[in-house]
């Protein structure tokens, strides 16, 4: 492997630990990674090309997770439905007290 293989092997390997092999306990993931970047050069040279669009997309989806965590509101299921009723324009019907 170049150096620059080298790279993006351990951040992808940095990346998949931490997000998946540390939250589920499953090193499937790793595994693959490692015999993909460990195969013969053009076996798995569309892989390696294809190994930055991984990386993006492993990082995005992570602050994705957190972004959505930051800004979301946590709502009851009752409350969610009503401003979904208000936001296409409709009423809940009201329901008498007990």
């Amino acid at each position: 492997m170049n150096q620059s293989t080298t790279i993006l092997y351990r951040q992808l390997l940095k990346n998949i630990r931490s997000q998946f092999t540390k939250v589920n306990g499953n090193k499937a993931w790793e595994n693959l990674l490692s015999s993909e970047f460990r195969a013969p050069s053009n076996a798995s040279n569309l892989a390696k090309m294809n190994a930055n669009l991984v990386l993006d997309f492993i990082i995005n989806r992570s602050k994705h997770a957190q972004i959505s965590k930051k800004y979301s509101n946590i709502l009851s299921s009752e409350e969610q439905l009503k401003r979904t009723a208000n936001l296409v324009g409709f009423q809940m019907p009201k329901t008498p007290a007990p």
